[in-house]
């Protein structure tokens, strides 16, 4: 259909939430890990994996040219099972009592966490996007966060372990946490999640948003967007619930280019609440 025609990639700006340094907790360094099967505490760094760490069984082949050195990837430690991965951090006065988020940005596959021995939200699975975990407002001073990494294989997703997200033929099964480890402080008021549905026909985009503010019932909320460096006020919202969802209606008073593989032109949005 016409309206299927108009690509928008869509940002969320959290506008609170401080990506530049502030209100964040670097989680990056060294960590105590245990692994399945071995009571042993080992020192890890993290970001890395414990192939990275020399930690794992060996796989004991000499370098040949050879069937079983050339087949594959050949590791030089091999872990695939639960490994908890634990250590201390501080948080400090500016971030007592505020809602917080850890992000994890690369795990493989399925992930848990607890703060001070108690587990936070519910475990999460996925191989390519971050995992991420709201934790309520902890006291100032010094806690302990453990994490538990099981990249055991959690669904059936290909024939022999051949699906590129989860073999040994090229990422590898590895086990860790790569990219950004962090914990930073949330809004009072910041938008979830959102979808959008673009019509191109009828120059407009409509909005599905929903707002977490803390629990609080008489809150209002400015929602406005940002099309093509284009600003539009989307008006002013009363919250009726401490997550609720906002139905928005965003008529586009400039010129649309339709999407065209010759060549492609992707719209640029953001939402701010």
């Amino acid at each position: 259909m016409y309206h299927h025609r108009l690509l928008l990639i869509f940002s969320l700006l959290l506008f609170a939430l401080a990506s530049q340094g502030k209100d964040r907790i670097s989680l990056e360094g060294q960590w105590q890990v245990t692994l399945e099967g071995d009571p042993e505490a080992y020192a890890i760094q993290l970001p890395g994996t414990t192939d990275m760490a020399g930690l794992g069984a060996p796989h004991g082949l000499e370098p040949k040219l050879e069937k079983p050195q050339v087949l594959h990837l050949a590791r030089h430690h091999s872990f695939v099972g639960t490994a908890r991965y634990s250590r201390q951090f501080s948080v400090p006065e500016d971030m007592a009592g505020k809602s917080l988020q850890l992000t994890l940005e690369r795990v493989m596959w399925k992930s848990r966490v607890w703060i001070d021995g108690k587990e936070i939200g519910e475990a999460q699975e996925s191989l390519t996007t971050p995992h991420r975990y709201t934790i309520p407002g902890l006291t100032p001073g010094p806690h302990e966060i453990s994490i538990e990494i099981d990249n055991t294989k959690q669904h059936d997703i290909s024939v022999n372990d051949l699906a590129h997200a989860y073999t040994n033929d090229t990422q590898v099964m590895w086990n860790g946490i790569l990219g950004e480890i962090s914990i930073q402080s949330l809004p009072k008021t910041r938008i979830e999640s959102i979808e959008i549905y673009p019509d191109a026909q009828a120059a407009c985009v409509e909005i599905k948003a929903i707002v977490n503010h803390n629990g609080n019932p008489a809150a209002k909320t400015q929602f406005s967007a940002v099309v093509d460096d284009v600003e539009y006020s989307l008006g002013t919202y009363n919250l009726r619930a401490a997550i609720d969802t906002l139905n928005l209606n965003l008529p586009l008073n400039q010129e649309i280019i339709e999407w065209s593989e010759f060549p492609p032109r992707p719209i640029i949005c953001s939402s701010r609440s």
